[in-house]
């Protein structure tokens, strides 16, 4: 899982960063419809007016703006940091890494 810093080193739909399971899983309709599926956390989360300002190839169908806004809950409480993205690895109930 990765622990965001700034943001700079982490992948907004491909990498393990705000839940247990990579965005394009959990929303992949959304995913398919972004214009950057390549896009850094940094370079979408923004401190003022629009946090999280993603694009999108085409206008949200409605329900499509319904995941939008489960996705935008699931980021609810992300603050970037000064410090670096990194790797970090949670064990498992039984004190073990998987």
């Amino acid at each position: 899982m990765r622990k965001v810093g700034n943001g700079g080193d982490t992948s907004f739909w491909k990498d393990v960063w705000v839940t247990n399971e990579p965005l394009k899983e959990a929303f992949p309709r959304l995913l398919s419809l972004s214009l950057n599926q390549e896009v850094k956390v940094a370079e979408v989360c923004f401190e003022e007016g629009e946090r999280w300002r993603l694009g999108w190839r085409r206008e949200l169908f409605e329900w499509k703006k319904e995941s939008l806004l489960l996705l935008i809950g699931r980021l609810n409480g992300v603050v970037l940091r000064d410090n670096v993205d990194r790797w970090y690895w949670k064990p498992e109930k039984e004190g073990v890494f998987s």
